[in-house]
């Protein structure tokens, strides 16, 4: 939170708003019924067959490193519910989501940096 504050303060003009996700991940874990889960500690695709499970939705993790989607559909609407808890004014403009692509050239600069760190 120090660094967010200090980054706030610095830039005047902008209004951070900060997610505690890492809080919000303890919740689901604690109580994960609230949340409609009945896993959060196996996965779901089981890595050896690649084969999913039957209720995804009911796993709070997709594989050993991703979470489910109903686990990004929960960060989602935590992310919503803060920004308009922040601003309730509909007039302001609002970034328009990245789209595939840019998600595609990201994904791709990544692994060609990975590629780069492999080889030095």
């Amino acid at each position: 939170d120090s660094t967010v504050n200090v980054l706030s303060q610095s830039l005047a003009d902008i209004n951070l708003i900060s997610l505690d996700a890492n809080n919000l991940f303890n919740q689901v874990l604690t109580n994960p019924g609230n949340f409609g889960f009945t896993n959060v500690t196996g996965t779901c695709l089981d890595e050896a067959t690649f084969i999913a499970c039957a209720n995804p939705d009911e796993f709070v993790f997709w594989d050993s490193i991703h979470p489910s989607t109903a686990s990004h559909q929960i960060l989602a609407e935590s992310t919503i519910a803060l920004l308009k808890s922040q601003d309730n004014d509909e007039s302001k403009s609002v970034p328009e989501p990245v789209s595939s692509a840019s998600l595609g050239v990201i994904g791709l600069a990544w692994l060609f940096r990975k590629q780069l760190n492999k080889s030095c």
